[in-house]
């Protein structure tokens, strides 16, 4: 079986047409103004936690705007590694439902509180929004996978192979994939193909040479050990 430490589950605006009233712009100025204001002080960290829950109904801008901010705010969050990211993404969603950028990213900050389930939620709700949703069906994959449900995880991850052939982290993934079902000549195809398309990459070599080693390959599993270390000793040069 494959070792599980070698798994790695990161313009110009336009002219106001000359049609429109002047206090058109200006209005349209300020409302920007505004919400850059709003951002601004809300990324800082002046406003987290409960506190935000509240802020929401202080706003006089739209909801998509509203939205806007407090996506800011839970993406700020999430980088910083502050769990109240979390309550951020469930007001933007709440502000605006049809956005499934929001979605896939409330999945993310599920996914960090360890809240599985709901982050598969907000994963398909994502793709319920955009079916071609690259990074969801990658996200929804990767669950899958931890949680040991190998057949929807090799549903998920290729699907998002068919949206994006050249990424060499999805293909990688397939064939750890294929690596649990037992299915060791795809998951040496899938693996390959990721050490192709990026063969700096010192774990794929690390993990093909335990699926090799675990299909009886031996020959093929040192070679790819050697190659792991000489890279390790690259990098460290």
């Amino acid at each position: 079986m494959l070792c599980p430490d070698h798994y790695d589950p990161e313009k110009k605006a336009a002219p106001a047409k000359a049609s429109k009233p002047a206090h058109r712009g200006l209005a349209s100025l300020e409302t920007r103004l505004n919400l850059a204001a709003h951002t601004l002080f809300l990324i800082s960290g002046k406003v987290t936690g409960k506190i935000v829950n509240g802020y929401n109904n202080l706003f006089t801008l739209t909801k998509g705007e509203r939205a806007q901010i407090f996506e800011h705010v839970g993406t700020s969050g999430l980088k910083k590694g502050r769990k109240d990211s979390l309550t951020a993404f469930e007001t933007a969603v709440q502000l605006d439902p049809t956005n499934a950028e929001t979605h896939r990213k409330l999945g993310d900050a599920y996914v960090e509180v360890e809240k599985f389930d709901q982050a598969c939620e907000s994963y398909n709700k994502a793709l319920e929004l955009r079916p071609d949703y690259l990074e969801a069906y990658e996200a929804l994959g990767h669950i899958y996978y931890d949680q040991a449900n190998y057949d929807a995880a090799l549903k998920c991850l290729t699907k998002a192979r068919t949206l994006d052939a050249q990424n060499d982290r999805i293909a990688y993934l397939v064939g750890l994939t294929y690596d649990k079902l037992g299915l060791y000549d795809k998951a040496i195809k899938f693996v390959e193909t990721a050490i192709d398309l990026n063969p700096r990459e010192i774990k794929y070599y690390y993990s093909l040479g335990f699926i090799c080693d675990s299909n009886g390959m031996k020959d093929k599993s040192v070679e790819n050990f050697k190659k792991a270390v000489e890279l390790e000793k690259g990098h460290a040069r």
